[in-house]
This record gives C-alpha cells, sequence and structure tokens, in this order.
C-alpha cells in the first residue's frame, strides 16, 4: 500500500477554529479533518480490511491497522 495516497486530499483543510470535523469520502479513501492540522485517514484496501493514518500539518505521523472490515 501506498503511505503517500493517504495524505493525497482534496481542497485544503477546514480553516483553524472549525469546531465540526470535516468529512471527504473518496472511494477507498475516508478523511476527517479534526481542525487544528489534525487529519484522520481511513484507507480501504481492496481486501476490505482498514488502515487508519494520523497527520498533523501534513506530517504523516502514524500508520495504524484497524479492527473492522469495510
Amino acid at each position: 500500500m501506498n503511505s503517500k495516497k493517504a495524505m493525497e486530499r482534496g481542497p485544503g483543510p477546514a480553516p483553524r477554529g472549525d469546531t465540526a470535523p470535516t468529512v471527504l469520502l473518496r472511494d477507498d479513501l475516508h478523511v476527517v479533518d479534526l481542525g487544528a492540522g489534525v487529519m484522520l485517514d481511513v484507507f480501504v484496501n481492496v481486501e476490505g480490511r482498514l488502515t487508519t493514518f494520523i497527520s498533523v500539518d501534513g506530517q504523516l505521523i502514524a500508520e495504524l491497522r484497524t479492527a473492522g472490515h469495510a
């Protein structure tokens, strides 16, 4: 799997101070902008397994295998 794909985004992040998370759904990538530069990406691979990516200000902090299937 390509970690770079998880970092690809649509339009820029929500303005800082925005209280509601912004959610972007794109085929196999679900992106939640939590504000303050924190992004949570959930990637669904071809087998339906989930991987979560956490980034702060565009820097990948962690890649976590997530329990469950899509």
